[in-house]
């Protein structure tokens, strides 16, 4: 079953997110940054786990499963060790009907 999930910046759903930008950042500080996750499949998203091997990027909070149609905060803290870093997420998870 394909994943169905999409990022906000607000819990009212009012903008998707595609790029998240932390701004400026000088190297060595720290900027924390959360966004919104939505499960719209139809059956509940469990084992969630958000990763990313970039350096002094961590997830701080992330939800461990998303009910079909719930909405719950991911929040990001990057700690640049360099100037203009990209960072590549990647969400795994499995969908189960229970």
């Amino acid at each position: 079953m394909e994943p169905k999930l999409m990022f906000y910046v607000d819990k009212a759903r009012t903008k998707p997110v595609a790029t998240l930008d932390f701004g400026d950042v000088d190297v060595g500080d720290e900027k924390q940054v959360s966004v919104f996750m939505l499960n719209y499949g139809e059956t509940t998203l469990r084992k969630i786990k958000v990763a990313t091997k970039t350096d002094g990027v961590a997830v701080l909070e992330q939800p461990s499963e998303l009910l079909s149609g719930e909405l719950k905060k991911l929040t990001l803290a990057w700690t640049p060790t360099k100037e203009d870093l990209d960072v590549d997420l990647e969400v795994t998870g499995l969908y189960s009907k229970e």
